[in-house]
């Protein structure tokens, strides 16, 4: 009879034989079952799909891309097992793309979903998304864009203070300091190279330039944000102060280039669809830009689907301005659509439902002090082109 101390290690014995003679270390048994469940794919994949998927024709607009460089979901999992030792590094394989449109708006949504306190990949992350948003050859894949620069200003880019003494922007000056800083244009930069060599006296002198324009076009805070994503990714060895220098910029012209391009696309796209989303996306970033966005379209949007967005989105802005706006909507069109999506509007002002006498509901904003009288207009800042 066999003794019972012997049983469990002949069991293992005989498990082992069973998986061809490999004990499979319980660290890699771990790693390779998140790596199944989570799936393997990161960021930078899906922005360089992205990147792949819609290029530019002769005139430059975007066109969709028939194949694109992707690694199988084998070459992810082993890049995931053994890449971290430097044992594996994959090369893509070039796969065919029969739904572009498809596979643009779950790459959007995946990538987007990444972008949560990675300043590097946010940097490289929303110039696609923007040039998406107003160039893409989709409409949904143009609205999944712009829905992602919402989701940024809501929730994974944070708000700074403003600039004081910020730098006028120059096309020439951020172009060159592009250059010396990374050592190639951005339009070259995939993010997976790391930038130029230079002293760190110099390189804090070009971040610090860099992170302290005033950025009015798009086209001038696209490569200004890939380079500071570039210097952010490859800042292990980097002074604290450089590391903080260059994060705030990302965050900064981040929330420039989202506005920049939030705003162009209202001045410019004919899809209702995507002007909805651009609505929704404004109304997120809480901010005085956004406000005033929202009040220019109260009275010229003319689309149902698109109005009941603008008037949601003015919802989040509990002002003066937003309360008075509401209230010229209700009396100019008393049993209009408007009138009913203004007294839905209002019901964030006074939490409480004052039923459908308007009076009812001027004398309570008068009462907790949001009609009073307007202050003086800011400046208007020039229009934003689109490219």
């Amino acid at each position: 009879m066999m003794p019972v101390a012997d049983r469990p290690a002949r069991a293992t014995r005989r498990a082992t034989r069973r998986r061809g003679g490999v004990i499979l270390p319980l660290p890699f048994v771990v790693l390779v079952a998140i790596a199944l469940a989570g799936g393997c794919r990161t960021g930078w994949d899906h922005r360089s799909t992205l990147h792949q998927l819609y290029i530019p024709d002769e005139s430059g607009q975007l066109v969709a891309a028939s194949t694109v460089k992707e690694l199988s979901s084998g070459q992810c999992l082993f890049r995931a097992v053994l890449g971290p030792f430097g044992l594996y590094d994959p090369v893509p394989e070039e796969v065919p793309v029969p739904d572009p449109a498809g596979l643009g708006r779950t790459t959007i949504l995946e990538l987007s979903g990444l972008l949560a306190g990675n300043p590097a990949l946010t940097a490289f992350a929303l110039p696609e998304f923007s040039e998406l948003a107003l160039k893409a050859p989709f409409e949904l894949t143009r609205a999944q864009a712009v829905k992602a620069l919402g989701t940024a200003l809501d929730r994974q880019i944070p708000p700074l203070a403003p600039l004081r003494g910020a730098t006028e922007e120059s096309a020439e000056r951020i172009g060159a300091a592009v250059r010396e800083l990374i050592g190639r244009d951005a339009a070259e930069a995939t993010g997976s190279e790391a930038p130029g060599t230079l002293g760190e006296e110099r390189r804090r002198e070009l971040v610090h330039g860099l992170a302290t324009t005033d950025y009015r076009s798009i086209e001038n805070t696209r490569p200004a944000l890939k380079a500071l994503g570039l210097v952010a990714r490859f800042a292990a060895g980097e002074p604290e102060s450089m590391r903080g220098v260059a994060e705030e910029g990302i965050y900064r012209l981040s929330r420039t280039l989202c506005r920049l391009t939030l705003l162009a696309l209202l001045a410019t796209e004919q899809s209702t669809v995507v002007r909805g989303a651009a609505a929704e996306a404004i109304g997120a970033a809480r901010e005085d830009w956004a406000e005033r966005a929202l009040l220019d379209l109260l009275p010229a949007e003319s689309d149902p689907g698109v109005i009941r967005k603008v008037y949601r989105s003015l919802a989040e802005y509990r002002t003066s301005a937003v309360a008075r706006a509401l209230i010229a909507a209700w009396k100019a069109q008393p049993n209009s659509l408007n009138a009913t999506l203004a007294r839905r509007a209002l019901l964030e002002f006074t939490r409480e439902d004052l039923g459908s006498a308007l009076d009812a509901w001027e004398n309570r904003l008068a009462e907790l002090g949001y009609l009073a009288a307007p202050p003086p207009a800011p400046p208007r800042a020039p229009p934003v082109r689109a490219t």
